[in-house]
């Protein structure tokens, strides 16, 4: 995993997708990374930087409930508020309109 101190858990990760919680606390910046087409869901308000490769940095305001659509990107990000940004983050491993390898069934409690 890219920042085990900012990736804290799997929370599910299969042939279709990875389901991964993130946090980052102020001013916190992520190493450069990549994803495949992925959303990003926030669990807590905040403010974050998202530099893209070879572009200039984004700032954003996210609230808590807001769910962005990110297609496959190498970028760095930094939480720029006061408080600790968390997000679930949810890769999407199949392209396009491909039949997914693994039948939906919910994630095993633990």
């Amino acid at each position: 995993m890219v920042a085990p101190d900012i990736y804290k858990k799997v929370v599910l990760d299969n042939d279709n997708v990875r389901v991964i919680q993130i946090e980052l606390a102020p001013g916190q910046s992520t190493p450069w990374h990549s994803h495949p087409n992925h959303v990003a869901y926030a669990l807590t308000d905040g403010k974050i930087e998202i530099t893209d490769k070879g572009k200039a940095p984004v700032a954003m305001d996210i609230k808590a409930g807001d769910a962005i659509f990110i297609p496959a990107v190498t970028h760095m990000a930094k939480n720029l508020g006061v408080s600790p940004i968390k997000m679930v983050v949810t890769e999407i491993k199949h392209p396009g309109n491909k039949k997914p390898k693994t039948p939906a069934v919910p994630a095993p409690k633990k």
